[in-house]
């Protein structure tokens, strides 16, 4: 199994941060080439959750589904999806640092045949597309918020 590790500080509450990245209509506002994203399973975002993402990684059209593997409100979201064959399972890990929350990710893949010997250069262009990804979340999610009086 092939993996590589990123993390970064978000300026907010680490309920905030889970509750936008766990949203999957939030994904197109910050993961670049995802244009639309479709539950098509019944009920809550959850464990076994079906979701289907359309767009583009790498300079190829994505089609892909995802199937949400871990859901634990304010420390875990996780999900399984299959890239060019390869199957890949991305996690997200919260930790509260008072009032503001480092987020990690965890990309794993498991090739099998030829994708074998590619998997090093896919894992290290999905890593770099995941940290500009996770530079746009931290600005977006640390943007001032308009007061009111």
């Amino acid at each position: 199994m092939a993996q590589f590790k990123t993390s970064l500080i978000i300026r907010r509450p680490i309920g905030d941060v889970f509750s936008f990245v766990s949203n999957y209509q939030n994904s197109s506002r910050w993961v670049a080439g995802h244009w639309e994203h479709t539950k098509v399973s019944a009920g809550p975002i959850g464990v076994g959750t079906v979701i289907h993402t359309t767009g583009q990684t790498l300079g190829l059209r994505l089609e892909t589904t995802r199937i949400v593997t871990a859901y634990e409100p304010y420390s875990k979201y996780a999900f399984k999806t299959e890239y060019q064959r390869i199957p890949i399972t991305t996690t997200f890990l919260f930790e509260a640092l008072d009032d503001d929350t480092r987020l990690t990710v965890v990309v794993e893949g498991e090739p099998g045949g030829l994708f074998t010997l590619t998997m090093p250069f896919v894992l290290g262009a999905i890593r770099q597309q995941f940290e500009g990804d996770l530079r746009r979340l931290k600005i977006l999610l640390e943007e001032p918020r308009p007061t009111t009086n």
